[in-house]
């Protein structure tokens, strides 16, 4: 039984609240325990006072080839869809949906069509951030050489 105090201290409390949890689901989602918790799981904190749980349903697991006639721009012209989720702190501020280009190369904002591929500056923003760690890979490149433009540029 969880406690009657405002924080929790046991693995048999989280236990306790995802079975609660699941009793009252009316399908299965992945949840990933995130935050004090883990901390508390692996004795790194005595207490929380929330457990921060991020989910995922299938269909957030979107995933798989991707074909739009602007992949063939690049060598390896096959694509797969990645869905990116942004958070702050533990609050979702909106979904991606971005595709691999070039050998997982690039990771790209999917533009709005197919007619005239073209991003939001806050796509490309999250575009930049997103392949950050490979700035020699060229993100402004790949997206030029795809043919998508900057709303704005």
């Amino acid at each position: 039984m969880i406690s009657g105090s405002n924080k929790i201290s046991k693995r048999e409390e989280i236990n306790e609240l995802f079975e609660q949890l699941g009793e009252v689901l009316e399908q299965g989602v992945e949840a990933l325990l995130i935050g004090g918790a883990v901390m508390l799981e692996l004795g790194l904190k005595d207490a929380t006072k929330d457990i921060d749980v991020v989910c995922r349903s299938e269909e957030d697991k979107e995933r798989g080839p991707f074909e739009e006639s602007w992949i063939s721009n690049f060598s390896d012209t096959n694509g797969e869809r990645q869905l990116v989720r942004v958070y702050y702190l533990a609050t979702l501020i909106c979904k991606v949906h971005c595709v691999w280009v070039d050998g997982y190369r690039h990771l790209i904002p999917i533009p709005k069509s197919i007619d005239n591929p073209t991003i939001d500056s806050f796509k490309y923003k999250i575009g930049s951030i997103l392949n950050y760690p490979l700035p020699f890979q060229g993100f402004d490149e790949a997206h030029h050489q795809a043919g998508i433009k900057i709303e704005g540029k």
